[in-house]
């Protein structure tokens, strides 16, 4: 599954969200701009220490129009939504040093940070578990709650998913063998009772169909307990899409 969360997303942005879900719907407004602006605070902590986090897509490539007419905020947002990590503006940065153009730090952050707010979401968390997506920790505290309570339940549709994924190719690597051991045993059989076989190879053939015969039922048996494994998964996952209705 990768290697886990990253150290620093648990640490990111811890005391942002306290209080929030508490406080007043009147006061929502002011809220969320409070939100923010603590959000684009701590994201200049994890920009600087942004060599520790895990970056998630590759680098970004702007020519130079794309970097002089940049609308930082909204690529911000883009990033945010996306689940980018805030260091991942380090991409541009490189893109548009040859441009000698550096991008607007306070813009990319505030459209970053709005853009964590419709990712971080418990929808999203289902869906990047149920595609066994490593979690960066990007979400912060207040919003990693639905975030990963979604990933957990995605995550365990995954894993099963694997499993049975993982048993069918064995399945279908056991049957392979298992018709080029019938196929082998019906040689030696044709052989065995032909007249032109010698005494000799006639006993061989004699031990040679017994053992085929051994490896064939214990494959046989093999098999079936593949098919039941696999049934058994496959049960689990249809309990899971039970319990979780449509996000399944």
């Amino acid at each position: 599954m990768g290697r886990g969360f990253s150290a620093f997303g648990d640490l990111f942005m811890a005391r942002i969200w306290y209080g929030y879900v508490h406080n007043s719907a009147a006061n929502k407004g002011k809220r969320m701009s409070f939100i923010i602006s603590q959000i684009v605070s701590s994201c200049l902590t994890l920009l600087i220490f942004g060599s520790a986090l895990f970056l998630t897509g590759g680098c970004a490539k702007m020519d130079a129009s794309q970097c002089r007419n940049a609308d930082w905020e909204i690529i911000g947002f883009e990033d945010g939504s996306a689940g980018r990590l805030p260091s991942y503006l380090s991409n541009y940065r490189k893109a548009c040093a040859k441009y000698d153009i550096i991008p607007e730090l306070d813009f990319y952050l505030r459209g970053h940070a709005n853009g964590l707010i419709e990712f971080c979401t418990e929808t999203n968390g289902f869906l990047s578990g149920k595609k066994g997506l490593e979690y960066n920790g990007v979400c912060p505290r207040g919003l990693s709650d639905n975030f990963l309570a979604g990933y957990q339940i995605g995550l365990r549709f995954y894993i099963v998913s694997s499993a049975i994924d993982k048993m069918e190719f064995c399945l279908r690597n056991e049957q392979k063998k298992l018709k080029e051991l019938r196929k082998e045993l019906r040689h030696k059989e044709e052989m065995l009772i032909q007249d032109s076989t010698s005494e000799s190879d006639r006993r061989r053939l004699l031990n040679e169909t017994k053992d085929a015969r051994l490896k064939i039922e214990r494959l046989e048996k093999k098999i079936f307990h593949t098919r039941k494994d696999i049934q058994m998964k496959q049960y689990e996952y249809e309990q899971l899409s039970i319990q979780y209705g449509s996000q399944g």
